[in-house]
């Protein structure tokens, strides 16, 4: 009898602690409307999207589309990130790789930093594990003095 009581808690705290790492993989995900596309296997999510990670980078923008297979988010049109350290992100057309842990974009992009800085990019990604953005091409920073400065390439560690 203690025997069959000893393998049932265990099994129970496998099941617990294996439900928390899948739970902990996938994104949160709220919207207005939420349709399926049967074909694609994609989730159509439109107005007032957020999307959250485990990490807490918040996502908002009002399309999206979400394969939950590839764990790819993207959102089209004007996107808002909040990310875990507090760095704004505002750009166009922005994709989250929740396999990759990475967050990119090709549209030109704004960040603003914890003191106000703003840095404007032609491209960016952002690796979510690490806290770190890149960018390469145009790079224009403006910092809470005015002051401007032109780069070709830039690392961001947060």
């Amino acid at each position: 009898m203690r025997s069959k009581i000893y393998i049932n808690i265990k099994i129970l705290i496998c099941v617990f602690f294996l439900n928390l790492h899948l739970q902990a993989d996938e994104l949160q995900i709220n919207s207005s409307q939420i349709k399926i596309d049967k074909k694609t296997k994609t989730t159509i999510l439109e107005g007032n999207v957020k999307a959250v990670d485990e990490k807490n980078n918040q996502i908002f923008t009002n399309y999206a589309s979400y394969n939950k297979k590839l764990k790819l988010f993207k959102s089209t049109g004007a996107t808002k990130i909040i990310t875990s350290e507090g760095y704004t992100i505002n750009g166009n057309d922005i994709s989250f790789n929740n396999i990759n842990k990475t967050i990119t974009s090709n549209k030109q992009t704004k960040v603003i930093d914890k003191d106000g800085n703003e840095i404007f990019m032609n491209m960016f990604n952002y690796l979510t594990n690490k806290n770190m953005f890149f960018s390469k091409g145009d790079i224009n920073i403006i910092d809470i003095n005015k002051n401007e400065y032109n780069f070709s390439e830039i690392y961001i560690d947060e």
